[in-house]
């Protein structure tokens, strides 16, 4: 799984991350669409420590969200994201951590914690870190249902697969300007940058034998053909026989 420094609309909405057409309209509405992360006292302070939690119940309180990380965190701030004239929760919090480290590991140990029997969603937040970022409410985001007809693909919960289509090579390369190197795309990013720059795909680098490197299997085919040939010649002579 890669990350990117750029959000990209058409390549988010893209299975393997290599989309430049907008298949559905959301997608063109996010490709014009600009969105200014908000500011205040009621955001987190530091983006770098903060992780974005989803899936959460409607009724969720913040004491209920802070048993489902690690008790050793130390956890700073716990904004609850609600509905600005019901409020209601709307399903998502974002969560600010003392150091890097316990923002590192709450976001490799929380990830799928259960809070009343549901699964919660972990990742870090895209919103002041990512460029070009595009809320889900203007087309863009992450995640998705598929009966939503609005897939978005790279994120934690649906990462981008093998490219579809032959001449791509197996991951998805990102240029040395658009890599991530914060601190939890680490071993992603040496994973991608391990892999020669020139690699194919498996398609491609398969070898199909061809029969003028096997000349013995191709007289042999010929000679079960003439066989047959042979057979069908003896059926017809006995036929006229008789």
């Amino acid at each position: 799984m890669w990350y990117a420094k750029e959000y990209v609309p058409c390549r988010a909405g893209s299975l393997d991350g290599t989309g430049d057409i907008p298949h559905d309209r959301a997608l063109i509405r996010a490709a014009g669409a600009q969105y200014h992360p908000p500011k205040g006292d009621h955001v987190t302070r530091d983006p770098l420590k903060t992780l974005f939690v989803g899936r959460l119940k409607l009724d969720i309180t913040k004491e209920k969200l802070r048993q489902a990380f690690d008790p050793a965190a130390h956890i700073e701030r716990i904004h609850l994201v609600r509905h600005i004239v019901t409020g209601v929760s709307r399903g998502y919090a974002f969560v600010e951590f003392s150091s890097v480290r316990d923002c590192q590991r709450a976001y490799k140990t929380s990830h799928g914690a259960r809070i009343d029997g549901f699964p919660i969603l972990v990742d870090y937040e895209r919103g002041r870190v990512m460029k070009g970022w595009v809320p889900r409410r203007l087309g863009g985001g992450l995640g998705g249902q598929k009966g939503s007809g609005q897939l978005r693909f790279g994120g934690r919960d649906r990462p981008f697969k093998p490219p579809m289509r032959r001449g791509h090579s197996e991951t998805p390369r990102i240029p040395s300007e658009n890599r991530s190197d914060d601190c939890w795309r680490q071993d992603a990013l040496r994973q991608v940058e391990s892999e020669p720059e020139n690699s194919t795909s498996h398609r491609q680098r398969r070898h199909v034998p061809h029969d003028d490197q096997y000349p013995k299997r191709r007289r042999e085919r010929s000679r079960s053909s003439g066989r047959r040939h042979d057979r069908k010649e003896h059926r017809d002579r006995y036929k006229s026989r008789r």
